[in-house]
């Protein structure tokens, strides 16, 4: 716990104490997404493998594009992996395997179905500290075909956030002596209130999570994948502490949603 070592200090220390333990107590407990109430983002993303090249200029980190090979290709755009290497592995399937100083961080396998109208995404995680590797699924329905002669997986897709765990899932909060706990099907990690980084799981592009509190009904949540910030998070407890609403501000994609959950 907070200690005070010059009475200079006492005053701040002592609202800070106040605001820690306030926030643990309203957080405390099990949420459950409200779609019903909620406001979700537009999923939509566009691939494009055309002649050899892979482009993505819609919904995804870049649109850098990368030869489809099997070569690792340098890249600057992300701190998480310096090299990209996309492979066609069939006339419906793409490999993609990410770098970083010459170790595999990620792989991500793009199938299209037979009918051609469902995309799986398969992604891969594999930790820096050799903990067990994350494996993570998503589905997505197609929008729009891609360009003429193009490889199976272009087109336009969406996924649909009602069906996605990591959307409609429940949350499990606890305290800790000056912190929480936080478990979710998509996220688990313990941090402190004191706005610094500490080690996330389960989300193949969060790796650190920061805590911030705004005031004593409201903590804002900093999620960085290998230092670059990937998502911003302001969760607000109501007065009665039955609702928390999550307002998420997609950095790496650019969108914006709001998440109204009910206590449990």
């Amino acid at each position: 716990m907070i200690r005070i070592r010059k009475a200079a200090y006492s005053t701040t220390v002592i609202l800070l104490a106040s605001t820690v333990a306030l926030a643990q107590s309203v957080f405390d407990g099990t949420w459950e997404t409200n779609l019903s109430k909620s406001k979700l983002p537009d999923t939509q993303v566009i691939y494009e493998v055309v002649n050899g090249v892979e482009r993505c200029p819609t919904g995804c980190l870049t649109d850098v594009p990368i030869a489809t090979d099997g070569a690792d290709h340098k890249v600057t755009f992300s701190n998480a992996f310096d090299t990209e290497n996309v492979r066609i592995v069939d006339s419906r399937t793409i490999a993609t395997v990410y770098k970083k100083n010459g170790r595999r961080v990620r792989e991500r396998m793009k199938r299209v179905s037979d009918d051609g109208k469902v995309l799986t995404v398969t992604a891969t995680l594999y930790p820096e500290n050799g903990a067990e590797r994350i494996v993570r699924e998503t589905k997505l329905t197609r929008v729009a075909d891609g360009p003429p002669g193009s490889h199976a997986i272009s087109g336009t897709w969406k996924r649909d956030l009602a069906d996605d765990p990591a959307s409609t899932s429940t949350i499990q909060i606890h305290s800790t002596a000056d912190g929480i706990s936080l478990k979710s099907p998509s996220l688990k990690y313990t941090a402190k209130l004191d706005g610094k980084d500490y080690p996330a799981t389960g989300d193949e592009n969060v790796s650190t999570v920061s805590l911030e509190p705004v005031d004593g009904r409201t903590l804002k949540e900093t999620d960085k994948l290998q230092g670059m910030v990937m998502d911003v998070l302001t969760m607000s407890v109501s007065a009665d502490g039955r609702t928390m609403t999550i307002d998420d501000d997609d950095k790496s994609r650019n969108q914006k949603a709001t998440y109204v959950m009910d206590k449990q």
